[in-house]
């Protein structure tokens, strides 16, 4: 698939590993070319949204976002940080988008 999104984005899609995760590209943020929405597939109500504007190569800022209506278009944050690496971003993004039974 062919984003287009700024080199860090790309990269960050890349090395996630999406189908691996079970996670899809959710992308409310197409104008944005250095911001991405990344959730679940069996649970879309639940949406990390990162961005690397402004920040070095490897380092995010990013927000955990759960879902307040039935068509998914509102959300409200839960958690978020500010110029994390990969590895902080990545364990935020399992916690947020695993799911529960």
């Amino acid at each position: 698939m062919r984003l287009n999104k700024d080199n860090s984005i790309v990269d960050l899609i890349s090395r996630i590993g999406l189908d691996q995760r079970g996670w899809m590209i959710r992308d409310h943020w197409e104008a944005d070319l250095c911001a991405i929405g990344i959730s679940s597939r069996s649970c879309p109500s639940r949406l990390v949204y990162v961005s690397t504007f402004d920040r070095q190569i490897g380092h995010y800022d990013y927000e955990c976002e759960q879902s307040t209506s039935d068509d998914g278009d509102d959300y409200v944050v839960v958690d978020g940080a500010s110029n994390v690496e990969y590895s902080e971003l990545l364990d935020a993004m399992e916690r947020h988008l695993a799911v529960t039974v």
